[in-house]
């Protein structure tokens, strides 16, 4: 469907941002785009309100976990002493063995996240 006038711009913006493109001619390929290996990692309690209040975040695979918290210091200064040294860290569910003493160090730090990893941080938490 043709559209003109005044809300041409706006349709077309709309058709940009939420629908697939069209499918190419007969006889011709459309190229995709490598999907990016990327990991998950997930934030919890203060670690999500020290990130925007963000629930995740998506980074690009292979990294270290020394890398990943060297990441997360350089994205959100402060993250190291305010959340990451009280926390415990995990990798596909199972906990690694790792501490924040200004950067990672542990048994675990020079474990490489590959795509599809999902790592979380979990501060500790009270209640009362």
């Amino acid at each position: 469907m043709a559209v003109s006038g005044p809300h041409k711009e706006d349709v077309q913006a709309y058709r940009a941002e939420n629908l697939p493109p069209p499918p190419p001619p007969a006889g011709q390929s459309q190229s995709q785009p490598e999907p990016k290996e990327t990991f998950l990692l997930l934030l919890f309690a203060s670690a999500q309100s020290y990130c925007d209040n963000k629930e995740s975040l998506t980074f690009s695979a292979p990294m270290t976990l020394r890398q990943l918290f060297e990441e997360l210091e350089r994205r959100y200064s402060g993250i190291g002493e305010k959340v990451l040294k009280s926390s415990q860290f995990s990798v596909n569910l199972d906990y690694v063995h790792c501490t924040w003493k200004g950067t990672m160090q542990g048994d675990d730090e020079e474990l490489v996240l590959k795509a599809r990893d999902e790592v979380g941080i979990i501060p500790p938490v009270s209640s009362g």
